[in-house]
């Protein structure tokens, strides 16, 4: 048990007892709303030219429209061609759409398909 001290010179009064600070536990708190199941956005599969798929942002169904942009890789052939001599070949990897990625957008809303990676 706590033991009781007296401070007082005056034996008159007994002294309160000693009693340790308990924190009060907090209330629980209450169970999350069950989360909404993720929902899937469908990626057409897409190839080097146009195809015709639904978009995912208007849910029209579309032929696509396709744009070839250069890569990392791209980049590293044309220097690598320029390392070997073979300069006048590094602006064919620029010309031809076979070492660059083909864009796929729709026509209705402007927007990225997907994209062919090579």
């Amino acid at each position: 048990m706590a033991t009781v001290v007296n401070i007082n010179n005056n034996n008159s009064t007994p002294a309160a007892p000693f009693l340790p600070y308990l924190p009060i536990a907090a209330p629980a708190p209450a169970a999350p709303a069950p989360a909404a199941p993720p929902t899937l956005k469908y990626i057409p599969v897409v190839g080097p030219k146009s195809c015709t798929v639904v978009c995912p942002n208007c849910n029209q169904q579309v032929r696509t429209r396709v744009t070839h942009q250069a890569t990392t890789r791209s980049h590293l052939i044309a220097l690598l061609l320029c390392f070997t001599f073979l300069w006048p070949c590094a602006a064919c990897v620029y010309c031809t759409p076979c070492a660059r990625n083909a864009e796929h957008y729709c026509p209705a809303c402007k927007v990225l398909v997907a994209t062919y990676e090579r």
